[in-house]
């Protein structure tokens, strides 16, 4: 589907509407992804938390927790 056509179809859908959540999900929705559309969720992280979630990301998946099985 081309993107106009796509375009013309959701704004069909809006016009179509009067559930006042939906508009604000939709909304809040386009905002958020607007704003996070090009940062990765590492981005905030400290050198030391990105180094954490590295080890966690890289430790041996059939290590033993120490859990009771």
């Amino acid at each position: 589907m081309l993107v106009n056509d796509l375009k013309k179809e959701l704004v069909g859908y809006i016009e179509n509407t009067n559930d006042e959540k939906l508009l604000h999900l939709l909304k809040e929705d386009l905002i958020i992804y607007g704003q996070l559309k090009d940062k990765d969720i590492t981005d905030d992280l400290s050198e030391e938390q990105l180094k954490e979630l590295k080890e966690l990301a890289q430790e041996d998946e059939t290590r033993d927790t120490g859990g009771k099985g």
